[in-house]
């Protein structure tokens, strides 16, 4: 269950992965970024007690994504995460589906 943030946030923090950090599996992917886009949304505004220690949402994402130990930055995924929440726009009438 998410419930540091919609799951379009999740969504959006996965594709802000550049391709290593992705699981290496043959059998899903997403799209990834460079590492100089990753770095831009980085540069956007996020408190910094809001990734000091990922949630426990981002550590079932991440478990449920990456089985072995070659998983993300938990730290820095939580930071994707909560630069996409304090710098995306609400444009839905309420529905977590359209949000961002």
């Amino acid at each position: 269950r998410l419930e540091a943030a919609p799951p379009l946030f999740y969504w959006s923090a996965l594709c802000s992965l550049t391709p290593p950090e992705l699981p290496a599996s043959k059998t899903f992917t997403w799209p990834a970024i460079s590492e100089t886009q990753q770095r831009q949304v980085m540069e956007l505004h996020a408190p910094d007690d809001s990734f000091e220690s990922p949630t426990p949402s981002t550590e079932a994402v991440i478990d449920a994504l990456w089985g072995g130990d070659d998983k993300p930055d938990m730290v820095k995924f939580e930071r994707l995460l909560q630069s996409w929440v304090y710098n995306s726009f609400d444009q839905s009438d309420g529905r977590q589906s359209e949000e961002a």
